[in-house]
């Protein structure tokens, strides 16, 4: 079974090579994975990426709190997500708790980096294979292996957490779009995976140039079929593949959802696109089975926030937004992390 582990600045890779050299020790059929170059390989390392997760069968993200909004850091968890269920993505938190993971982190089921949380981290593995060991087996393999990897642990914990040089954010955000563009496979959301789903297509099916897709919902008032066949034309125009379904809710619109990996310059067109008056926001929290995205690139338009008010599952509320809220959204030049990070504060994910 093959394992990708990703990490990102010293304390992280300490722990990443850590894994790396234990986890045979415990499951010997286990294939570790991580890249011994930095970031600033460039596309050696997109090439490299794209390569291997084709072959990766789970993934571990060495979170530090040095790294725990590093773009990518971010994007690899999303390659990954999308690539693997979420069951399979196992944040590995050192010197962090379980609160501290924000979306989309906050999606996958994180394990803290000691006894405790790296015998469920092996129990997770030992159960995703074809033939797991029996749990007593587990279970002494693991304590008598533990030390070697507690005694590097608590390296890792004592080294200088201060930030190594790096890539400036549009330069790695930058490399992150051309990838999409160039349709490899770890875009976030394969083509052929979002043009399969049962939604009507408006005009000839493209790809996604902006990395971003819409999931259009039309209504009987507020925002017409015809409406929405006009907005799909435009946002296809700027990149963004558009698919059409009739909404359940005859009430006119006035919600729209964001999933956690959307471009500012996707939010921007689709804000400045709409025709309806967008009242509430649902976050990248809210539910895939509700209308969300686990893979994070979906914008969700024509939403009714009180669609689900009488549903029995658990569902997250939308959150109200201001014309000043979608301003400050949509303002000229910030970065796709800072359009995140206004984004969770607004409809208050943690």
């Amino acid at each position: 079974m093959k394992v990708f582990i990703s990490w990102s600045g010293d304390r992280s890779r300490a722990i990443a090579h850590a894994l790396h050299d234990w986890l045979p020790d415990v499951i010997q059929d286990l294939e570790p994975y991580m890249s011994e170059s930095d970031i600033g390989a460039g596309t050696r390392w997109a090439s490299e990426l794209a390569k291997t997760l084709d072959k990766i069968d789970i993934g571990i993200l060495c979170v530090t709190p040095e790294n725990i909004n590093a773009p990518w850091l971010l994007f690899e968890a999303g390659s990954l997500a999308k690539k693997l269920d979420l069951s399979r993505v196992i944040p590995y938190r050192l010197d962090l708790r379980s609160t501290d993971i924000a979306f989309p982190l906050a999606q996958f089921q994180s394990v803290e980096a000691n006894r405790e949380g790296t015998l469920k981290l092996i129990k997770n593995l030992n159960a995703l294979r074809d033939q797991p060991l029996d749990h007593e087996r587990v279970e002494r393999l693991y304590t008598k292996f533990w030390v070697d990897l507690e005694q590097r642990i608590k390296l890792a914990v004592v080294m200088p957490s201060e930030h190594s040089p790096s890539r400036k954010e549009r330069d790695i955000l930058e490399e992150i779009l051309q990838l999409v563009r160039n349709q490899q496979s770890i875009s976030l959301m394969t083509l052929t995976e979002y043009l399969d789903q049962d939604f009507e297509h408006i005009g000839e099916k493209t790809s996604a140039t902006i990395g971003v897709t819409a999931d259009v919902y039309w209504h009987e008032q507020g925002f017409t079929r015809d409406e929405a066949v006009e907005l799909c034309g435009a946002l296809k125009s700027h990149g963004i593949p558009c698919r059409l379904a009739e909404h359940r809710d005859d009430r006119p619109p006035d919600a729209i959802f964001m999933g956690a990996f959307v471009t500012a310059r996707a939010a921007k067109i689709a804000f400045n696109l709409i025709p309806y008056e967008i009242k509430f926001i649902f976050g990248p929290d809210y539910p895939e089975i509700q209308g969300g995205s686990s893979s994070g690139n979906k914008i969700g338009i024509g939403y009714r926030s009180t669609h689900l008010e009488d549903i029995e599952q658990p569902t997250v509320d939308p959150k109200p937004v201001s014309n000043d809220d979608i301003a400050e959204l949509t303002e000229k030049g910030i970065s796709n992390i800072e359009f995140q990070q206004r984004i969770r504060r607004l409809v208050q994910v943690r």
